[in-house]
């Protein structure tokens, strides 16, 4: 068991190295490349240029800086640069730049004299046309940086130069460390027999869990969908009873027109989603019925973008945002109370969006009316559960009217 758990660690060291060395040649071969491809974001004839320090202009110096600056970002090195050296000279030709120099005011401009030991570039490397690396100071720290020389279309000769802060290599190694710790614990845990029978059981009773989780979930969404309003199923059948005596051609209607909310409300066939189309034709159905009940003090308006019809959305998406939003209207005193629902495209999101007339009785307002909020937590867990994060849930007041918007990703 002792020489099994020395084994263990001792090729778990050379695995940390061997992962650290290529971590390192990746390193290297992003400062290369990143090096290589700084005479593609200059101009073609820039060298051409740069070798008089009169030869580039403050405007394209500047967009030099902010085009190599940009390029760093991307390939996540710390700096690029590129400099011209001579017998008589040596001057930076355009480099990037990072956002403390912007604060501080420090960006090197074109043609900034510097000394050629600032590069500590090894003291054979005289021949550069072989990429070489080596270690710089700059205002960032100590950089791991490349060095190659190229020749411009004219034949000026110059230098490219990329560095990655040595605090980011450090870190990238650090991150390592974790994978090389838990294959070691892996392969303790496999000597021990009564760990893999434990983990069996635990892998077993996981996915009972989970089963049951499921089976609970399923539940929930069957009583949701069987979770009709009480308060609206009674006050429909009262003004049916009184219209039976008024107009009972309209509560004949307004009594087939509850039998169809009902028969869409509760049939569903076990499926969780449904097409927005369905989902409109209910919410219409809904509002008829409260249309008949209201008379002139209801005004509803229901809209759907056109080649939106098929997206599948939950099951009673609307019906709850409807129901707070007549509800909630009504205690506004508004007459008539506006009820607008509008299913709309924006970006790459389906926006389902309820408004009323009125103000919101939420509780940030001094006037807020007690609720139990059975409706839209309800509505927000089975969008949890369907979208995770990829939604968004919002509540505001616009010009007069509460509006509730729901983004949800198009499928």
């Amino acid at each position: 068991m002792l020489l099994y758990l020395i084994g263990v660690i001792i090729f778990t060291f050379l695995h940390y190295r061997s992962t650290c060395t290529t971590a390192l040649e990746d390193i290297d071969k992003r400062l290369l490349q990143a090096a290589r491809s700084i005479k593609y974001i200059l101009p073609g004839d820039f060298h051409d240029r740069a070798v008089e320090k009169t030869g580039v202009s403050e405007v394209e110096d500047i967009n030099n800086i902010m085009a190599m600056t940009q390029y760093a970002r991307l390939v996540e090195v710390t700096s690029l640069s590129t400099a011209v050296i001579n017998s008589d000279e040596a001057f930076y030709t355009s480099h990037s730049t990072t956002d403390r120099d912007i604060e501080e005011n420090a960006i090197c401009f074109y043609g900034r004299d510097f000394n050629v030991n600032e590069l500590s570039m090894p003291k054979n490397a005289e021949d550069l046309k072989e990429p070489v690396f080596f270690f710089q100071k700059s205002t960032s720290g100590i950089l791991r940086s490349t060095c190659i020389e190229e020749v411009s279309p004219t034949g000026n000769h110059y230098l490219m130069i990329a560095g990655i802060k040595m605090e980011t290599i450090d870190k990238i190694l650090f991150d390592l460390i974790p994978s090389s710790v838990f294959q070691c614990v892996f392969f303790v845990l496999l000597a021990i027999p009564l760990i893999v029978v434990f983990s069996k059981t635990q892998v077993k009773n996981f996915i009972e869990l989970e089963n049951a989780k499921i089976s609970a979930e399923k539940a929930q969404l069957e009583m949701l969908r069987y979770q009709l309003n009480p308060h609206f199923l009674f006050n429909t059948l009262n003004s049916i009873n009184t219209l039976i005596l008024k107009n009972s051609n309209m509560a004949s209607e307004m009594l087939i027109k509850l039998a169809d909310f009902c028969r869409s409300s509760l049939y569903r066939h076990g499926e969780e989603l449904t097409f927005i189309e369905s989902e409109i034709h209910l919410t219409k159905n809904f509002l008829e019925i409260e249309k008949v009940r209201w008379g002139d003090s209801l005004k509803p308006l229901v809209e759907c973008e056109p080649g939106l019809e098929k997206m599948s959305v939950p099951h009673f998406t609307f019906q709850p945002l409807v129901e707070n939003a007549i509800k909630y209207g009504q205690l506004s005193e508004c007459d008539p109370l506006e009820i607008i629902v509008k299913v709309s495209r924006f970006e790459e999101y389906i926006l389902l969006n309820v408004k009323n007339s009125g103000k919101w009785f939420g509780s940030g307002n001094p006037t807020h009316i007690p609720s139990t909020k059975i409706g839209l937590e309800n509505l927000k867990k089975r969008l949890e559960k369907y979208y995770k994060n990829d939604y968004k849930f919002e509540v505001s007041e616009e010009n007069g009217m509460v509006s509730v918007k729901i983004y949800l990703p198009i499928r």
